[in-house]
């Protein structure tokens, strides 16, 4: 454990630092390594935990669905409103998801401060990255893909994707053949 005071590596146990004698708190650090306020969560330093992600300006062929299996998904728009399911469209920016309660999420902005889960959309697939799979990870988390027919929970939701294959006039139009 480290002492808050000078910084010494001191047993895991000790409550005083072997090297200055101040008493030790607790100190946490970012996956990168940066000191955190005490009760923090996210570090001040870092800007962002979430990975960067590609630039797409491609035309926003529907993809498929993510249908609300069981909980309740709620838009940005009209959070009071149940939504049954989220085309998957490609798209520059992820979608955002933050909980509401138990049992609910809500889209969100980008920059909210709440975001628990992003949904990235590509033409080569559907992508998924959960802020509690960082924690777990303790480093920079990954997109991960979705298969159709997979489907992932979050705060409650169980959304599952099902995949909509766009006609071949499409995708030519759209220069992915």
């Amino acid at each position: 454990m480290k002492c808050s005071h000078c910084y010494a590596d001191n047993q895991s146990f000790a409550t005083i630092c072997a090297k200055c004698g101040q008493a030790i708190l607790r100190l946490e650090v970012c996956p990168m390594g940066h000191l955190l306020p005490p009760g923090e969560q996210d570090c001040p330093i870092c800007p962002s935990m979430w990975p960067e992600v590609d630039s797409f300006a491609g035309p926003p062929l529907l993809r498929g669905f993510l249908l609300v299996e069981s909980g309740r998904l709620t838009g940005s728009q009209d959070p009071v409103a149940a939504l049954t399911y989220l085309e998957v469209r490609d798209q520059e920016i992820p979608l955002a998801l933050a909980p509401l309660h138990s049992g609910a999420v809500s889209l969100v902005d980008e920059d909210d401060d709440k975001i628990e889960c992003r949904i990235l959309m590509r033409p080569n697939g559907i992508s998924v990255c959960q802020r509690d799979q960082m924690k777990k990870q303790k480093a920079p988390s990954v997109y991960e893909p979705l298969l159709p027919g997979e489907k992932f929970d979050l705060g409650g939701v169980s959304l599952r994707y099902h995949e909509v294959v766009p006609p071949a006039w499409a995708r030519k139009l759209a220069g992915c053949l």
